[in-house]
C-alpha cells in the first residue's frame, strides 16, 4: 500500500527536521568538547584519549541498537529512547570535574548518541527504498542544522561560558524527540516487489550462520575502506580547534569554520544521490578522498587565517560524498531484513577508525605540532583513494536509490 502523496510529502518534511534538530544538538556541543577539555587543563594526549571514548563505545553499542530494531521490525521507540536520555547524560558532561568524572560521563553519552545516526539513516533509507525519495535531500537538513548551530554557538560564545553549551543542546534535541512522534514506522509493505522477492529468498533454507557469513564477508572491502576514511575524517572535529589554538588566532574562526564546513554540504548532498547514480561509488568516494587530501595540505601548509577558513568550503565534497556515498552503496548490498545491522555495523567501524584516530591523532598533534599534523592527515587521505580502487565494486543497480 503506497502513501498519499501529501502524506509522503508531510513525511518526508517531519524526517528533514528530524535531522535538522538531531544535528543541531551535535553541533551545539561535539565540536566544542576539545577546547572546553582544554580550558578545563587537560593536556592534548589527555583529550586524546577522552575523544575516542565515543567511538569506542561507539564499536559495541550501535549494533546492538541495530540488532533490537531488526528484531522487533521497530526502529522508531529505540531512537526516541536517546532522544530521552541524552539532555540528562550530556547536562552531566559539562558538571563533574576529573579526568576519570568525564570518562565515566563520556561512556554514557556514547552509549546513545553513537547509535542516532545509523538509527534514523535506517528509517529514512526505508523510505528512500519504497518511496523513492532522495536521501541526499533529506540528509541535508542535517547539515543545515549543524551548521546554523555552528552560528548560534559563535555568537553564545560572546556572552557566555563554553562550559555553558548544553543549554543549546537541550532544546534542540527535545525538539528532534517531538518530531519523531510525527513519523511513522516504515514496514515491508511499502517497499518494492523486487526486493521482498530478493530478500525472501536470501531467508530460505540455509543455516543462520551461513546467511550471516553469506551477507557480510562481500563487504569486508567495504568496511576496510570505510574504516581507513574514519582514520582522517574525525581529525577536523576533534584537532582543528586545537590547532587554532596553538596558531594563536581567534576562536571565532572555529564557529566560523565549522559554520562554513557544515553549510557546503548544502551545496552538495542535494545533488550526491543522482551523481552516485550516473558515475558510481569509486568515483563519489575517490573525489572524497582528493578533497580530504587538498584541504589538510593547505592546514599543514597554509599561512593565511582567510585560506585556513575558506578550504572548509571543501567539506562539502569532502565528508558529503563520502557518507552519502558509503550510505547508498551499503543499502545497495545488504538484504532488507538485514539493514538495520548493516546501518549500525556502518556505524561501529566508523567508530573504530574514530578511536585509532583520535588515540594516535592526540599523541601525534602534541609530538609534531599542528602544521605538521594535517599534513600526515594528507597523505592516510591519499591512502583512503587508493584503498577505494582496491576494494569497493560496482553495486546491486537493482537497489539504488535514485
Amino acid at each position: 500500500m503506497n502513501h498519499k502523496p501529501h502524506s509522503l510529502r508531510q513525511t518526508t518534511w517531519t524526517l528533514r527536521a528530524i535531522y535538522f534538530f538531531i544535528y543541531a544538538s551535535m553541533g551545539t556541543v561535539l565540536p566544542y568538547l576539545s577546547p572546553y577539555f582544554s580550558s578545563s587543563g587537560l593536556k592534548p594526549s589527555q583529550i586524546g584519549l577522552l575523544l575516542s571514548i565515543q567511538p569506542l563505545v561507539g564499536i559495541l553499542t550501535p549494533p546492538l541498537w541495530g540488532l533490537l530494531a531488526d528484531r522487533t521490525g521497530k526502529t522508531l521507540p529505540w531512537l526516541r529512547i536517546q532522544f530521552i536520555v541524552l539532555p540528562f547524560c550530556v547536562y552531566l558532561l559539562f558538571h563533574v570535574n576529573g579526568t576519570l568524572s568525564l570518562a565515566l560521563v563520556l561512556v554514557g553519552v556514547a552509549a546513545f548518541i553513537t547509535a542516532i545516526p545509523p538509527l534514523i539513516d535506517h528509517i529514512s533509507m526505508g523510505y528512500v527504498g519504497a518511496q523513492g525519495i532522495d536521501y541526499g535531500r533529506i540528509r541535508v537538513f542535517g547539515s543545515t542544522g549543524f551548521s546554523l548551530a555552528n552560528a548560534a554557538v559563535g555568537v553564545f560564545l560572546l556572552h557566555a561560558h563554553i562550559g555553558d553549551l548544553f543549554w543549546l543542546y537541550i532544546p534542540a534535541i527535545v525538539m528532534a524527540l517531538i518530531m519523531s512522534l510525527l513519523v511513522r514506522e516504515h514496514n515491508a509493505s511499502m517497499e518494492p516487489s523486487s526486493l521482498a522477492v530478493k530478500d525472501s529468498s536470501a531467508k530460505g533454507t540455509t543455516s543462520s550462520t551461513s546467511t550471516g557469513i553469506r551477507t557480510w564477508w562481500p563487504l569486508i572491502g567495504f568496511f576496510g575502506t570505510l574504516l581507513v576514511f574514519s582514520l582522517t575524517v574525525p581529525m577536523y572535529n576533534s584537532y582543528f580547534p586545537l590547532y587554532i589554538e596553538a596558531r594563536h588566532l581567534p576562536q571565532s574562526l572555529i564557529s566560523l569554520s565549522f559554520m562554513l564546513s557544515s553549510g557546503s554540504e548544502l551545496l552538495t548532498m542535494p545533488f550526491t544521490s543522482k551523481l552516485y547514480a550516473r558515475r558510481g561509488p569509486r568515483f563519489m568516494l575517490t573525489m572524497s578522498g582528493l578533497a580530504y587530501a587538498v584541504r589538510w595540505s593547505v592546514l599543514g601548509f597554509a599561512q593565511s587565517p582567510i585560506l585556513l577558513v575558506g578550504v572548509q568550503l571543501l567539506h562539502g565534497v569532502a565528508f558529503g560524498f563520502f557518507y552519502t556515498s558509503a550510505v547508498t552503496y551499503l543499502r545497495s548490498a545488504v538484504p532488507r531484513h538485514r539493514l538495520a545491522t548493516g546501518q549500525t555495523l556502518f556505524a561501529a567501524t566508523t567508530a573504530l577508525g574514530n578511536v585509532c584516530g583520535n588515540v594516535y591523532g592526540g599523541a601525534l598533534f602534541g609530538k609534531v605540532g599542528p602544521e605538521h599534523f594535517f599534513a600526515i592527515q594528507a597523505l592516510v587521505a591519499l591512502a583512503c583513494v587508493a584503498s577505494v580502487w582496491l576494494f569497493i565494486r560496482k553495486p546491486n543497480q537493482d537497489i539504488i536509490a535514485t
